[in-house]
């Protein structure tokens, strides 16, 4: 997979994931999202797997867009990597081996950041304005009439760079994650409980939930 955001490619959305280029080289294997979806996706569809894996669109047959991992060349690491992308709520996800071109100079695959590294990213607090933002499912974790610091999460939230922001009334709602449908958001859900000190948390969106 090559990222070909220099290739001049338009983009109607800055916002939607780029679209990448598939040639032929060295097998390796990736995990597969998504596949024959007829939209483009955006980034922030993805933001939980930041700290595990860059995401990828490639546009198929028919032109549908297909969405996968960084690759390795090695099944076991793509495997084990499949493992913590279905804890995060991506359900449909499966390991795919691929023909992909091999980058000059390239000895080995990426490494997976540690948690360490992946805590001490810099956390960005995000307001909802958009219906299509509003729209995704997302996992909120506190409603308060502060308005937070992207700080104030690091014990909550420990390795989640992004918290969303969505005020209504006096008080403002605070959620982690952004997934296109609620059983995702409910997977991810119970992974964030088991790693972090988030006590009572609920799956929304916030076009059509009420508050």
């Amino acid at each position: 997979l090559r990222d070909n955001r220099d290739g001049g490619v338009s983009t109607e959305d800055a916002d939607l994931l780029p679209i990448s280029k598939m040639q032929n080289g060295e097998k390796v294997f990736v995990v597969r999202l998504y596949s024959q979806e007829k939209e483009r996706m955006k980034s922030m569809e993805f933001d939980t797997l930041q700290s595990l894996t860059p995401v990828f669109c490639v546009v198929g047959e028919g032109g549908m867009y297909w969405y996968y991992s960084r690759s390795s060349q090695k099944k076991k690491e793509a495997s084990r990597l499949l493992k913590k992308v279905k804890g995060l709520g991506f359900a449909q996800a499966e390991v795919l081996e691929l023909a992909a071109p091999k980058k000059e100079g390239e000895r080995k695959p990426e490494v997976l950041p540690s948690v360490k590294e992946a805590a001490s990213s810099s956390r960005q607090l995000i307001t909802l304005s958009t219906e299509d933002e509003k729209a995704l499912y997302r996992v909120l974790i506190r409603s308060s009439a502060i308005l937070f610091d992207p700080v104030d999460f690091d014990s909550e939230v420990p390795g989640i760079d992004k918290v969303y922001v969505f005020r209504k009334g006096d008080l403002n709602y605070y959620s982690v994650g952004s997934f296109r449908t609620e059983k995702e958001a409910e997977v991810y859900q119970k992974e964030l409980k088991k790693k972090s000190k988030i006590v009572d948390s609920k799956v929304m969106n916030f076009l059509n939930n009420d508050l």
